[in-house]
C-alpha cells in the first residue's frame, strides 16, 4: 500500500548531442506512493537536476541545477 522509490542517474554529455551543451547530468528523484484499495494512487515526488555547466535557468538567470516538486493522482479501474 506504500512504497519509497529513490533514484538517482548520470548522464556523460561530452558532445553535447542530446542536450545541445557539453555536460554531465545528474538527476536525483525520491518517489513516495500510496495506493488506495479502491484504485486510488496518489504520487508525491521531490526531483533535484544538476549539471557541471550553468544549464538551468530560474527568473531567467542561468543556474547550474533546478528543484521540482510534484504530487499526482492515478484512478486504475480494475485493482488486478
Amino acid at each position: 500500500m506504500f512504497a519509497v522509490i529513490p533514484r538517482w542517474e548520470y548522464y556523460n554529455g561530452e558532445d553535447g548531442f542530446t542536450t545541445g551543451a557539453a555536460q554531465n547530468v545528474q538527476e536525483f528523484r525520491l518517489t513516495a506512493e500510496v495506493k488506495h484499495s479502491q484504485g486510488l494512487i496518489m504520487r508525491v515526488e521531490y526531483r533535484r537536476d544538476w549539471s557541471d555547466i550553468d544549464f538551468f535557468t530560474k527568473n531567467r538567470r542561468p543556474r547550474d541545477g533546478q528543484h521540482t516538486f510534484s504530487v499526482g493522482f492515478v484512478y486504475a479501474f480494475s485493482t488486478r
